[in-house]
């Protein structure tokens, strides 16, 4: 299940879509943003049943928070 997806530039989010209200997601993504390398490696991020998933291309980090159960092939099919 696709619980958050956002877009950034460095540490600054650009776009962001949740399913839910609160700033949860966001303020996750914030943390992840200022530690994670830039890179179009994909890095996934587990908390408790979730995870995270993000890569940069072109200086834009895609970033997307799902369920356990979904695969990260279907998280990034447009990719």
């Amino acid at each position: 299940m696709l619980i958050y997806a956002f877009l950034a530039k460095g540490i600054n989010i650009l776009g962001d879509y949740s399913v839910h209200d609160g700033d949860m997601p966001e303020t996750i993504s914030a943390k992840i943003l200022a530690k994670v390398e830039q890179t179009r490696n994909k890095k996934t991020f587990s908390i408790r049943d979730y995870n995270i998933t993000v890569f940069t291309v072109k200086e834009i980090t895609y970033g997307v928070f799902y369920g356990g159960s979904v695969g990260k092939e279907i998280v990034f099919e447009f990719d």
